[in-house]
């Protein structure tokens, strides 16, 4: 981690693997060639690297688990252009996370693996300041990083106390090196309800999402929680229940932070959700 401090200060980090790799997703292709490379005897042993790479994939795609999947591959040598393999090469796939091999390659050829995210925070002459955030796309105000989202602020906190300021009369969010586009296009609207597609924003913390506890007590469903912001609003229509069942499905509104739950939630019972929240810059 790296911090620099001007005109109040920078706090910037590294470039991070975890920004493109995701521990939920397992690669296929990713592991074959891994075992392949270590494992030389679990493919059939050819003379050629074509012949190695062809063998090894057709013994894993014909295992039996994966008889009534839809699979494909094409792999090339960046130097001579041979093609090493092919399989239903033509047919059209959703790419889904194997475009996180290609963003991982891009950004560290294009911003090297030095490259830092900062956030820049700004106080104004007032005699109570106004305190200024800048955000350039910094991801690490996440539990994917560090133990607790907050822990990059603490840098912020510290200086603050070394200004012995004991008040600040308003935080003034400016978002504006990214665009409002917050979804690539092509992303489908019915992801848009999973914190595995939130809002893109110049300035997020922890995901984008909020965390919700959904408890039916004495007192009948009860939220907990949930952020108390005018812009995001919910309805409830998960019924009660005296059987023993967790089965929450969530939906979004016409108007885009109007979150719809709906269901069945066991008497006692209780269930974490992370719902990923729109215009996360000002959330």
């Amino acid at each position: 981690m790296k911090k620099q401090w001007k005109n109040g200060f920078t706090s910037s980090f590294y470039l991070h693997p975890l920004l493109v790799w995701k521990e939920n997703f397992i690669l296929l292709i990713f592991v074959v060639l891994i075992i392949c490379y270590f494992s030389p005897s679990f493919c059939w042993a050819n003379n050629s690297l074509k012949n190695k790479i062809s063998s090894c994939f057709e013994k894993v795609f014909s295992s039996p688990q994966l008889k009534n999947s839809y699979i494909g591959a094409y792999i090339i040598d960046s130097n001579s252009e041979e093609v090493l393999y092919s399989k239903n090469e033509d047919k059209l796939f959703v790419p889904a996370s194997n475009e996180k091999l290609l963003v991982a390659i891009t950004a560290l050829k294009e911003l090297g693996k030095d490259y830092t995210f900062k956030t820049d925070f700004y106080l104004s002459d007032d005699l109570i300041p106004n305190l200024y955030v800048k955000g350039f796309g910094d991801p690490t105000f996440s539990s994917s990083f560090y133990s607790s989202p907050f822990t990059p602020l603490e840098p912020l906190l510290s200086k603050l106390q070394e200004l012995k300021l004991t008040a600040i009369n308003d935080i003034i969010i400016d978002s504006s090196s990214f665009d409002n586009n917050f979804y690539p296009d092509g992303w489908a609207w019915d992801d848009t309800i999973y914190c595995y597609a939130p809002p893109i924003s110049a300035l997020s913390f922890a995901e984008n999402c909020a965390e919700i506890i959904i408890h039916n007590g004495k007192n009948g469903i009860v939220f907990d929680g949930f952020r108390k912001i005018n812009f995001v609003s919910f309805e409830n229509r998960i019924q009660s229940s005296y059987k023993n069942i967790e089965k929450i499905s969530i939906s979004r509104g016409k108007v885009n932070n109007k979150l719809i739950f709906s269901g069945k939630l066991g008497k006692g019972k209780s269930v974490t959700v992370k719902v990923p929240v729109d215009s996360p810059d000002i959330s």
